[in-house]
């Protein structure tokens, strides 16, 4: 997939976007993901972001993190989470925040935490059984 150039992977519609496993998605460049769009995003199911390396998932715009569903965001691993920086953490949309547990919430570091908006904590705060730092 990273022969395609960034207009072939623009053109790529959601239905084919959905269609990427874990592994095809771990063997893509940081800089192939960087052009998909926020339809494409939304795309991806939740085991092909699993397959993302922190590299990959480091690398993604605040505009693509915005993109990721509440299920992709589950799935994210602590690792993964741990590289997601303020930007990407206050990117999140509403809904794809609350697809943070407890203890990702827990694990946050402060910098992160503190990203967070006032409508992603209320979010968060309305899910039962989440708890929220303070």
């Amino acid at each position: 997939m990273d022969c395609l150039l960034a207009s072939q992977t623009e053109a790529l519609t959601a239905q084919q976007i959905s269609g990427f496993t874990a592994t095809d998605v771990s063997d893509l460049s940081p800089s192939w993901l960087s052009v998909l769009t926020l339809q494409q995003m939304a795309a991806l199911t939740s085991s092909a972001v699993q397959g993302r390396s922190n590299e990959q998932i480091s690398a993604l715009s605040a505009e693509q993190i915005a993109g990721l569903t509440q299920t992709a965001i589950a799935h994210l691993d602590d690792a993964q989470l741990a590289e997601l920086s303020q930007a990407q953490i206050a990117a999140l949309s509403t809904n794809g925040s609350t697809g943070l547990s407890s203890t990702d919430i827990a694990q946050l570091a402060d910098t992160q935490f503190a990203a967070l908006t006032s409508t992603q904590l209320s979010a968060l705060t309305a899910r039962p059984g989440v708890t929220t730092p303070g």
